[in-house]
């Protein structure tokens, strides 16, 4: 991804910078150059066969019920492969659902 991103890495900005809570406060413009693109490349993402396959296994050993998904993706690919919500837990978030940490506000960006 940093190959699509020139600006960034010609500045010698690394992911690291990216994600620090204060970027945005810090460097408006690198912060949606960056999150823009990535949010761009992810909207329109399909789940591939494997996250199919796993929630038939899942649904056929495990039933409907007792059992859940825990990964650190930010792409919704398993909300999109229409596991049940309930049984999806995320680690770090998502691309899709922003929180704004002074006022605790979460706001849904658009995706498909």
């Amino acid at each position: 991804m940093w190959q699509e991103l020139p600006i960034l890495k010609r500045q010698g900005i690394r992911f690291d910078d990216m994600v620090r809570e204060d970027m945005f406060q810090f460097s408006p413009s690198k912060f949606w150059y960056f999150w823009g693109s990535l949010y761009n490349r992810m909207r329109d993402l399909e789940p591939h066969e494997g996250h199919h396959l796993l929630l038939d296994m899942l649904l056929r050993v495990k039933g409907a019920n007792d059992w859940f998904v825990y990964h650190e993706g930010i792409d919704l690919l398993y909300e999109r492969a229409n596991y049940p919500i309930d049984a999806i837990m995320q680690g770090k978030g998502n691309l899709f659902y922003w929180q704004c940490k002074p006022c605790n506000t979460i706001l849904r960006v658009a995706s498909k």
